[in-house]
């Protein structure tokens, strides 16, 4: 019993691990730059600007 409690926990660790990650970098890489670049500015403005937003916006300036 305790083996298949373990192996249910740690499934639903990895599925919600896996959708995590999948979410987030879809949302800023399919945005394009000038979409991306306003929706910086209004959630900066606003405070909530997530550092992983911000990243991607740097990195597209530093290769363009």
């Amino acid at each position: 019993m305790k083996i298949i409690k373990q192996t249910i926990a740690l499934s639903i660790l990895s599925v919600t691990l896996t959708f995590a990650s999948i979410n987030n970098d879809t949302n800023y890489s399919m945005m394009s730059t000038v979409e991306l670049e306003e929706e910086v500015e209004q959630l900066s403005m606003n405070g909530d600007l997530p550092f992983e937003m911000g990243l991607e916006l740097m990195k597209r300036w530093k290769e363009s």
